[in-house]
């Protein structure tokens, strides 16, 4: 077994392996240790702690980089409203500074300017600064070249005006890339970004991956850079970890923002000059402008998402099955009405959704993973160790090339069809 390479990791960068499931990090684990001509767990635990390499090379393997340009839509038309409508006014000469961690291979950070940028906001004035645990990740962020399957999102109008075809790729624009700066750093060390101070920080879908003790003090130290009356963007499943944080929500339906009340540093940034345009009336107007109490809850899958988070089980399950009923079959339904009737004690139930999930995405590393548990669990060792081999072969496609498409071989997925 790998528990003291696991621990070691845990201690290093704050990584649950229960988050991603054991078996895999395992695999993960053990693939390192025959490239390096290790056979003892004892041994290459020695060679991690006297080799920063060989744990870049080791984090490299164990982190999922799964992003895409304008993930989750409404933080970012959350941003612009918030940026244009309230800090702009009380901050007429200033930069705005904002932190994208971690950043994977650069979509958000990416998409925070573009947001801003089609806001009107002045270009000049836009300071973002992106961190990432992955050297890999941010050697790509850096390239801003990009393939189809960072482009998930409905309206890629933003690829027409910032992007320029190259053969298989789509290359951003200078005015967007100039805007960004890429820079190595660790989420869980206390001392990270000491000095610094931010407007906006995005800090979504980690926080997920780490145990009870990490996640508080990473929470603690975004807090510690956060402005006075900054905004925290948080994933969907972690707001529940922001209670009792000093923190007000935002107003913004499915934002899963907060803002940081009372004292706060004041950031120091030096003013630059008033640029030349400031924001039109024209560009704020066309911001998109959400209901702050919609007369009835909306039937999609982060309505359920929240209900799940506040422990509403019987009725997040039943907003996942409304929604298949309207918006007919999907993975990401699937999976996460999987998740909850694997909560509420129904592991058979919850096998099939996550074959269903399987059915309509193969390379869904989540529903891999729990699949494998409950094969596990069954009695099924060999089903959990096939489920097991396409999750980590999944994850070194995506960190290797976010672009390439499931090519599971046809034997495999007929074992995951659904009856």
């Amino acid at each position: 077994m790998t528990l003291e390479v696991q621990q070691l990791l845990k201690e290093t960068i704050g990584l649950d392996p229960v988050s991603i499931g054991r078996p895999i990090i395992e695999q993960l684990i053990r693939a390192r240790m025959a490239h390096c001509g290790v056979r003892k767990t004892t041994d290459y635990c020695r060679q991690l702690r006297s080799s920063e390499a060989e744990m870049r090379e080791l984090i490299e393997a164990v982190v999922v980089p799964e992003t895409s340009f304008f993930r989750d839509p409404c933080s970012f038309e959350a941003l612009t409203q918030i940026v244009i409508g309230d800090w702009a006014p009380r901050h007429s000469n200033e930069s705005l500074r904002v932190l994208s961690a971690p950043c994977s291979t650069g979509e958000e950070p990416y998409s925070i300017a573009m947001a801003l940028l089609d806001a009107g906001f002045p270009s000049e004035r836009i300071q973002i600064d992106a961190v990432d645990i992955s050297a890999k990740a941010l050697d790509l962020g850096r390239l801003g070249a990009y393939r189809h399957n960072s482009f998930r999102n409905k309206d890629a109008g933003f690829r027409e005006r910032y992007f320029q075809r190259i053969d298989d790729r789509y290359q951003l624009t200078e005015s967007v890339r100039s805007r960004v700066r890429f820079h190595y750093g660790n989420l869980v060390t206390e001392d990270f970004l000491a000095g610094n101070c931010y407007d906006i920080i995005f800090c979504r879908n980690v926080l997920i991956y780490f145990d009870p003790p990490t996640q508080q003090r990473v929470i603690k130290t975004l807090i510690r850079l956060l402005a006075s009356m900054g905004i925290l963007f948080v994933g969907a499943s972690e707001t529940s970890l922001l209670r009792d944080k000093g923190l007000t929500a935002v107003d913004h339906t499915h934002s899963f923002a907060y803002r940081r009340v009372g004292s706060g540093r004041k950031n120091t940034v030096p003013p630059i000059p008033k640029p030349r345009e400031a924001p039109t009336t024209t560009a704020i107007s066309r911001l998109p402008v959400a209901k702050s109490k919609p007369e009835a809850p909306p039937i999609d899958l982060d309505a359920a998402r929240e209900l799940a988070d506040a422990g509403r089980l019987t009725e997040a399950a039943a907003t996942c099955e409304a929604y298949l009923k309207i918006k007919g079959a999907s993975a990401p339904a699937y999976y996460l009405l999987g998740l909850i009737r694997d909560a509420t004690g129904d592991p058979q139930g919850a096998a099939e959704l996550y074959r269903k999930a399987l059915y309509l995405e193969p390379d869904h590393v989540e529903a891999l993973t729990h699949l494998a548990l409950l094969s596990e669990r069954s009695g099924d060792v060999a089903g959990a160790k096939l489920l097991q081999t396409r999750a980590e072969r999944a994850i070194k496609r995506k960190a290797s090339d976010p672009s390439v498409d499931d090519k599971t071989e046809v034997s495999e997925q007929l074992q995951l069809q659904p009856t």
